[in-house]
């Protein structure tokens, strides 16, 4: 069941662009929302990593230069 509604989700967020933009507009609309929705993962796992560890809240001694 669930490998069916992930390949029915797969061809439907494949071929909706197909079906209303021209094959390069679609081709770049799935391009950059990969490129956006990555990027966002990242920073989105990267705060969570930190707050996770305490590193956010809490930097750490720090070294001046004398």
């Amino acid at each position: 069941m669930e490998a069916s509604l992930l390949a029915v989700h797969l061809t439907a967020f494949v071929g909706a662009p197909f079906l209303v933009l021209s094959p390069w507009q679609a081709l770049a609309f799935l391009g950059v929302h990969q490129a956006v929705f990555g990027f966002y993962i990242r920073q989105v796992l990267t705060h969570l990593d930190g707050v996770a560890t305490g590193a956010a809240a809490d930097p750490g001694p720090t070294s001046v230069a004398a």
